[in-house]
């Protein structure tokens, strides 16, 4: 492809966001229409500070997170340019509520920002598909340990890739972008990667997958996608570009 027809193909991509790869789960802070301060999506998030009780899906699998209680709802905030949920560390959780199509083959975004290692192991995202008793079918993880606070771990059916990105991430904006099929795992973390044998993921349990727990993080979540399929190269490099859009992480 030419460079000019990548660069116009890139800004059609932008334009349409995180929804153009067919991902099952996508959350955009930045579009109010998805975002409610109550339980039934009835009153809409319009201000600065608003808590989200509940995020609908805007990828194919439909459905919604939901916050267990008002107080356990993260605070949506704004600078103007980037949209994101502030979560407290303490009890703030996001939990989805619709079945995610199980898949062997996975990929996984996320742009965040630690704010403070609340927990020795602070869940960014977690997709446990049954439980910890059988890690095959972790789809996946991703903290970040308070002991080594340069780096950020992903794990997809047990096996840990961490990544180091040579200075502490609290205070900054990180983009992960990570995958598992049969042939091996793969992690971007602000331009570092690490790359594993890849794990043959069992489908079973009902765990859900929740963003900012339940090992309580105190992030911004700035969004992301879950998605059943490996994408190319180039559509991760589109994928961490419109992550990059919107936060102050390294494409």
């Amino acid at each position: 492809m030419s460079s000019g027809l990548l660069a116009r193909h890139r800004g059609r991509i932008m334009q349409r966001g995180l929804g153009s790869f067919g991902a099952e789960l996508v959350r955009d802070y930045s579009d109010l229409s998805m975002l409610f301060q109550d339980a039934a999506g009835t009153f809409p998030v319009t201000s600065h500070g608003d808590r989200i009780r509940r995020v609908n899906n805007k990828g194919t699998a439909g459905s919604y997170w939901l916050a267990p209680s008002d107080d356990a709802s993260p605070k949506y905030q704004t600078d103007g340019t980037h949209h994101w949920a502030e979560s407290d560390g303490a009890n703030d959780v996001l939990i989805f509520q619709g079945t995610i199509p199980f898949s062997v083959d996975v990929f996984e975004a996320v742009a965040f920002r630690t704010i403070s290692h609340s927990h020795s192991f602070a869940h960014i995202i977690n997709y446990r598909g049954g439980g910890s008793s059988d890690p095959q079918q972790r789809q996946p993880l991703i903290f970040t340990p308070s002991g080594s606070p340069n780096q950020v771990t992903v794990s997809f059916g047990g096996p840990q890739m961490g990544v180091d990105t040579g200075s502490s991430i609290v205070g900054k904006d990180v983009i992960v972008t990570a995958s598992n099929d049969p042939t091996g795992q793969r992690a971007n973390v602000n331009g570092n990667t690490v790359s594993a044998a890849g794990v043959t993921l069992t489908s079973g349990g009902t765990d859900p997958y929740r963003i900012f727990g339940p090992n309580f993080s105190n992030i911004r979540d700035y969004g992301g996608l879950h998605m059943n399929r490996v994408p190319s190269a180039q559509e991760e490099a589109f994928i961490r570009a419109v992550l990059a859009r919107k936060s102050d992480g390294i494409a």
